[in-house]
């Protein structure tokens, strides 16, 4: 009876933790912000890098999936790496990266949208950062955006400039 109960408890845990979730009608992608991450940086300071008046071309990707705009419920983060594009180095000198969306016009309101707070000591060229379950609709249905990237709690200085590239995504629902 003991194992009965705790069967049933689980069955009824597990699925009660499905979101409803609507499908996603189509992905915006934005790649090739790049940035250097310079040798002579203190490691004991955070690092902002600021792209500002991004276009959102939101227009541009209504009109290729067939869409309207009263259809969109949500646009939410899905994917961002950053990577080492101008050497070998690995990118294990950095322990937290952020990065947030905010509204030119408004720059005190902002947004984290994607993170990765526990970069491994083995890190490689490439680091994978986790979306945010924030909904980004407001920003990304203007004609720009701002984001600021975050470098912060280095382990230690990187050994030469970096030159990293930072690509990601949203998938509108």
């Amino acid at each position: 009876m003991k194992y009965f109960t705790w069967l049933l408890f689980s069955i009824v845990f597990i699925t009660s933790c499905s979101k409803d979730r609507l499908p996603v009608r189509f992905q915006m992608s934005y790649l090739n912000r790049n940035i250097v991450i310079s040798a002579a940086l203190n490691p004991f300071e955070s690092q902002y890098y600021i792209f500002r008046d991004i276009p959102t071309d939101i227009d541009e990707y209504i009109r290729i999936n067939n869409v309207k705009r009263s259809d969109i419920t949500s646009i939410l983060p899905r994917s961002c790496t950053l990577r080492n594009i101008s050497s070998n180095t690995g990118l294990n000198f950095l322990e937290e990266v952020l990065i947030r969306i905010y509204d030119p016009n408004d720059p005190d309101l902002k947004y984290e949208i994607f993170y990765n707070d526990i970069i491994p000591l083995n890190a490689g060229r490439e680091i994978v950062l986790y979306p945010n379950e924030r909904d980004v609709k407001d920003y990304l249905f203007s004609d720009f955006y701002t984001i600021e990237i975050v470098l912060r709690r280095f382990r230690d200085a990187p050994t030469e400039n970096i030159d990293a590239r930072i690509d990601f995504s949203f998938d509108v629902r």
